[in-house]
C-alpha cells in the first residue's frame, strides 16, 4: 500500500422482516428519476438494467406500503416521484 490511504465505505439501508425498504442505492436512483423524467434513463445512469431498477422500486413499494413513482401523463410517458417517494426522499 505504498503512497495509498484505504477509504472507509459503508452502506447503510433500513429493512423490515419483509425486506429492504430503502437504502442509499434506492436514493439515488429515485434522485435520477426525478432528474430524468426516466426510469430507463435513471437506470442507465446507474449502470443497471431497466428491469433491476424496476425490481428495486417495485420492491421498496412493496415493503413501503405505498407507491414511490408514478407514471408520468403523455405521450412519452415516463415516470415521476409521488408525493409520498418526495416526502421519503426529504426524510
Amino acid at each position: 500500500m505504498k503512497n495509498k490511504s484505504p477509504t472507509i465505505r459503508l452502506h447503510l439501508w433500513l429493512e423490515t422482516d419483509d425486506g429492504i425498504f430503502f437504502g442509499s442505492g434506492r436514493a439515488q436512483l429515485l434522485q435520477r428519476i426525478e432528474t430524468h423524467g426516466s426510469l430507463k434513463k435513471a437506470a442507465e445512469d446507474m449502470g443497471m438494467s431497466y428491469r433491476a431498477a424496476w425490481g428495486k422500486i417495485k420492491a421498496a413499494e412493496a415493503v413501503a406500503g405505498f407507491r414511490l413513482v408514478a407514471k408520468s401523463a403523455g405521450k412519452r410517458g415516463g415516470y415521476s416521484l409521488t408525493d409520498e417517494g418526495r416526502h421519503l426522499m426529504a426524510q
